[in-house]
């Protein structure tokens, strides 16, 4: 029980710190170039400001986008697009226009979308899956308090469970030594 415990422990640590070393320099890349989108290969991170796709996405949300070829594209996908260099935007395909532009809507919104242009040059990716209040988690940790305790917490509980670990083995030496010298008074 307690070996199982150790091996999540390190795992769910080892995770932690995968995790805030990706966003660290996801934080860099964004200062760098504002047209840097967070992401792992064709997999693209963001969360979500507003409530315009309610009740399907709900601002706090992190979503996770893959890019696809737009010719896959159909109505009814929902993608995130490059609406200006500084926003993106996830609404719901309702129509694909001759030209390959797509027409978009957010589910809440009562009207198309009639000042943004979605095409296959400013398409982020596909609508994949969203976490919950994830985006909350992902922008604390994106300022300096978040990134310490971020990494103060993994670090603690690692080194906790070594120096559980050593003393533990200290424990067994004494024992052990005190054992020894209690077969030499006897013999």
């Amino acid at each position: 029980m307690k070996k199982s415990l150790k091996i999540l422990t390190d795992v769910l640590c080892t995770v932690l710190i995968i995790c805030l070393a990706f966003f660290v320099i996801s934080s860099f890349k964004a200062r760098v170039d504002p047209n840097h989108v967070p992401g792992i290969g064709s997999f693209k991170l963001m969360y979500v400001l507003t409530g315009s796709m309610s009740p399907a996405i709900e601002p706090g949300d992190l979503i996770i986008t893959r890019a696809v070829d737009t010719d896959s594209l159909k109505e009814g996908d929902i993608i995130t697009f490059r609406a200006s260099q500084n926003t993106l935007v996830t609404h719901r395909i309702i129509e694909i226009n001759e030209d390959g532009s797509f027409v978009t809507k957010g589910d809440a919104n009562s009207v198309e979308d009639l000042d943004l242009q979605a095409n296959s040059q400013n398409i982020v990716g596909k609508y994949v899956l969203r976490i919950p209040r994830g985006g909350y988690i992902a922008k604390f940790i994106q300022k300096p308090i978040g990134m310490i305790l971020f990494l103060l917490i993994p670090v603690g509980i690692l080194a906790s469970g070594e120096i559980k670990t050593f003393l533990n083995e200290l424990d067994k030496q004494e024992k052990k030594q005190k054992h020894g010298k209690n077969q030499d008074i006897r013999g």
